[in-house]
C-alpha cells in the first residue's frame, strides 16, 4: 500500500502483473518517496518492484544497459 493511513489521505493502486512467492499481509510505503523514485527513473525502459516480506521493497531499473536499485522501508504506524 502506497500512501496508506488512517486518516483520509491520498493513495494509490497500482494495478501490475504480479509473481507471487508467497501471500504476505498489506505492507505501507511512503508515496512521497516512491514518487521521488518513480520521477527519477521516468525515462526507464524497464522497471520492477520486488516486496519482502519484512517490510523492504527492492525498486530496479534499466535504462541503455545501466542499472539503479533503490531500497524503500515500510512505513510503521500505529493503530
Amino acid at each position: 500500500v502506497i500512501g496508506h493511513s488512517k486518516k483520509n489521505t491520498t493513495r494509490i493502486t497500482l494495478p501490475l502483473p504480479t509473481s507471487t512467492a508467497a501471500k504476505i499481509d498489506a505492507i505501507e510505503f511512503h508515496a512521497k518517496h516512491f514518487r521521488d523514485i518513480l520521477m527519477a527513473n521516468k525515462e526507464a525502459e524497464k522497471g520492477k518492484i520486488e516486496v519482502s516480506s519484512q517490510g523492504v521493497a527492492r525498486i530496479t531499473f534499466e535504462l541503455q544497459g545501466a542499472t539503479a536499485t533503490y531500497y524503500l522501508p515500510e512505513i510503521k504506524t500505529e493503530d
